[in-house]
């Protein structure tokens, strides 16, 4: 490779043919290695650019090159991978003097990130950042599916489309013509990888195929985000006791081992309703505890609790602890947080070693029904289980 590139300088140094290289170009390294496919060298490459941080590979059935005009046409399974891009098309265009690659034909690009892309025409820079796109169709990461008439790629981040069609759902194998179970549909959306969000202005959503609602913006994340704060899904509802009942629940990561979510609750025959539901891991342990409180019509305080905490002590041993409260024997019926009768708190430790098992628990119980009996204390609650091995007659 070495000798072919030295070749290659004595052949294109400045004043010969009246064409000269420019050394910061990101696809200099390139047109040298299709400049030799030309010359009959190997069309096959795998080297860097002048930049030894940016790697480039480049394979095409056929290749020709135009000197006066300083384009290099390559046609047949033409395949281009920079910086953890991948081009592939039918035929590739590279104009030296602007440095812009052209391609036309069964376009796939595989981003960095793992978005698929394809089209019937690209014109891009050198680095494969930036350009335009017709025809746009993308599959996301969770196979998601974008198609727009066309996009303008940013820095490689930000992909911008107009008259673009958003759905989760896959295309109907009888008759992929036919509309999927719901999809967004906007003038524009912005997929800005940077920020890992997917951003809809003038949009409205259909449910097989019919418009049931307008928004002029709209945005959620795109499908690398595993965790981000923000509003969840509303709903609406009817109770005989509360009403109408709307909730907007809100979901905040605290820090990457912690959340929470806090959701206010408005009905029309009571008071608002704030419920929280709090998560963490810790290093040897879990917790997750979920409660609420209202002031309701007869200026009464109500409320429940409840929460979970689970942790290694080591090995063999762990402790745990269980608080399940309410105000009242009505309270989480009525409000709709649960329909148990009893409310069951436990305070225990355990162990296993092989086939034995010891417990040590403390119970205690709430009555949510006037004709429950349950004890209400049980302290403490001893276990312990021992197999042993068989003896020569089978028996434990």
């Amino acid at each position: 490779m070495k000798r072919a590139a030295s070749i290659f300088r004595k052949r294109l140094v400045p004043g010969v043919s009246g064409y000269r290289l420019r050394p910061n170009s990101p696809l200099t390294y390139l047109l040298v290695v299709l400049v030799l496919a030309a010359l009959g060298r190997p069309v096959l490459a795998n080297s860097h650019l002048l930049d030894e941080d940016i790697p480039v590979r480049f394979s095409a059935d056929e290749v020709r090159y135009d000197q006066e005009e300083e384009i290099v046409t390559a046609r047949g399974n033409v395949e281009v991978t920079r910086a953890g891009r991948i081009l592939k098309s039918d035929s590739i265009t590279y104009n030296q003097r602007t440095n812009v690659l052209a391609a036309n034909g069964n376009i796939v690009l595989l981003e960095p990130t793992g978005e698929v892309v394809f089209a019937e025409l690209m014109e891009l820079t050198g680095d494969l950042k930036n350009g335009i796109i017709s025809d746009i169709r993308i599959i996301l990461t969770d196979g998601a599916r974008i198609a727009a008439n066309g996009a303008r790629l940013s820095n490689g981040n930000t992909t911008e489309m107009s008259k673009a069609v958003y759905s989760p759902c896959k295309s109907c194998r009888e008759d992929p013509t036919r509309a999927p179970l719901w999809q967004l549909k906007a003038v524009k959306i912005v997929h800005d990888k940077k920020n890992q969000s997917i951003e809809y202005s003038d949009a409205w959503l259909e449910i097989a195929g019919i418009p049931v609602f307008y928004t002029p913006y709209f945005s959620h994340p795109d499908p690398t985000v595993k965790r981000r704060s923000g509003f969840l899904t509303p709903s609406i509802g009817n109770s005989s006791d509360l009403g109408v009942v709307m909730e907007a629940p809100y979901y905040y990561v605290l820090t990457p081992s912690s959340d929470v979510t806090l959701n206010p609750i408005i009905t029309t025959n009571e008071g608002p309703v704030l419920a929280v539901d709090y998560r963490e891991i810790l290093g040897s342990g879990t917790i997750n505890w979920n409660g609420s409180f209202t002031r309701d019509s007869l200026d009464d305080i109500r409320g429940h609790f409840i929460g979970k905490a689970r942790f290694n002590i080591d090995d063999t041993w762990r402790w745990g602890l269980d608080a399940e409260r309410a105000s009242d024997d009505t309270y989480m019926r009525r409000y709709g947080f649960s329909s148990s009768n009893t409310l069951t708190s436990r305070a225990f430790a355990e162990g296993f070693r092989g086939r034995n098992y010891m417990s040590v628990d403390a119970y205690s119980f709430q009555a949510l029904s006037g004709d429950d009996n349950t004890t209400p204390l049980i302290l403490p609650a001893l276990e312990f289980s021992h197999i042993g091995q068989p003896d020569r007659f089978g028996g434990r």
